[in-house]
């Protein structure tokens, strides 16, 4: 990331010959909106990661997904790109596939429209336990993974009767 700002400053220093002229918003406008038409380096790099993400979930066969299922697996596999996790807080390497799922995971927080009650627990930078999230599989196998799965009342104990038996 830190790359991709150097690189953009360069190039608008080259641009304008010194410090910026106008906004980024403006150079990256198409010409009928008097920009430059001048692509949004972050922008694009963000949609070539995003479209991994999007080969990964197909059901093509590609050498690398066993590898990024492998390292995903303590975590839930694919399940994991569905939760609201922070990627700092793991450590997965390569850093090719760390900043795909860091990208994955920004892309997803722009578009988050689930309420509170429906958030995913596991892997959830908001939900931990001595200062990490948490993940685990006996509960998310027992379809225990949204808050709203922790609701007790003494009407239905269901959810009590899986998190006992399960943990």
């Amino acid at each position: 990331m830190e790359f991709i700002k150097a690189f953009q400053t360069i190039m608008f220093n080259f641009l304008w010959k010194g410090p910026d002229k106008i906004t980024t918003t403006e150079v990256i406008n198409d010409f009928g909106f008097g920009g430059l038409k001048v692509t949004h380096l972050t922008t694009s790099i963000m949609s070539v990661w995003i479209s991994w993400i999007r080969r990964f979930l197909s059901n093509n066969f590609y050498p690398w997904k066993a590898h990024l299922l492998h390292l995903l697996k303590p975590f839930g596999g694919e399940f994991f790109l569905h939760c609201d996790y922070n990627i700092d807080d793991y450590n997965i390497f390569p850093i090719f596939y760390k900043e795909m799922l860091h990208w994955w995971s920004d892309f997803c927080f722009r578009f988050n429209l689930v309420s509170p009650c429906e958030t995913i627990i596991w892997n959830n930078h908001n939900i931990e336990v001595n200062s990490k999230p948490i993940f685990y599989n006996n509960y998310n196998s027992a379809n225990i993974v949204l808050l709203s799965n922790f609701k007790f009342d003494f009407s239905n104990t269901e959810s009590f009767n899986l998190a006992k038996h399960n943990s």
